[in-house]
């Protein structure tokens, strides 16, 4: 092919290595996009995002293809390489948060620390992940109310991912703290008679265990599968009102 190419007249030449250029950049940038839109609906994006990252590919692909067109054209790539560096470090001076929170939106999509329809912890902020795009990721708290993080936060913040990805299920651990001088034997009574509520309500029985004890408190967890995350958003605080109901009645028993 080298040899061909090098005995056609040098216009020709130079406007089969165009052609090549372009189909070559073509092929690369439909198959670029069909692997990324597969991988958005795969990991479940948001059209959003999904625009973002193949929006972001062409522009990459495109950029090679001019940089290879340069270079056949005489012009060294260095040159566009540099100019491309000189708009870049301008553009970035004019909006570094936006960029930032761009390439954190991508970290984001790409190592993926939940998706959509996990019940997560970021920071402060619980609930069930309905959204995540390039700019920020939207969670719906217990409350009903919608909370937008920013992925650049995101990045920066502590999350729990409460989803176990083998079995399907969300495990929630619920903190509970019992005074020190209250005896074991009458929180293990209690944690057993509620959680035996749900024995039936929930695909697996709620568990609970001691997570820590001081000379004020003994503290608990009681974990609660549920494989419809919005459950969480109404048994957490029915089994905190059931436990506190039999504290009061054995305080009272007493």
């Amino acid at each position: 092919m080298p040899e061909i190419i090098e005995a056609l007249p040098s216009y020709l030449t130079i406007a089969l290595k165009v052609i090549i250029i372009l189909i070559a950049t073509t092929v690369l940038e439909r198959l670029s996009t069909k692997y990324l839109k597969k991988y958005a609906r795969k990991v479940e994006l948001s059209p959003t995002a999904e625009n973002a990252l193949v929006t972001l590919s062409r522009f990459i692909i495109i950029l090679g293809g001019i940089a290879a067109l340069f270079e056949l054209g005489g012009l060294p790539s260095d040159w566009f390489v540099g100019f491309s560096a000189l708009a870049g470090t301008a553009i970035g001076f004019a909006s570094t948060k936006s960029i930032g929170n761009f390439i954190a939106g991508l970290y984001v999509l790409i190592s993926r620390p939940f998706n959509v329809g996990d019940y997560v912890r970021v920071g402060d902020v619980e609930g069930i992940v309905e959204e995540i795009s390039i700019n920020y990721t939207k969670i719906l708290t217990p409350s009903l109310n919608h909370v937008l993080i920013s992925n650049q936060d995101v990045m920066s913040l502590r999350i729990t991912n409460f989803k176990r990805k083998s079995k399907d299920l969300t495990c929630y651990m619920l903190p509970l703290e019992f005074p020190r001088d209250f005896q074991t034997e009458k929180i293990d009574k209690i944690l057993e008679e509620v959680i035996s509520e749900y024995e039936e309500k929930l695909p697996r029985k709620p568990e609970y265990a001691m997570a820590s004890l001081d000379r004020l408190s003994k503290r608990y967890y009681i974990y609660i599968y549920v494989k419809d995350p919005q459950q969480l958003f109404s048994i957490p605080s029915e089994i905190l009102r059931k436990v506190a109901l039999k504290c009061d009645l054995e305080s009272n028993a007493s």
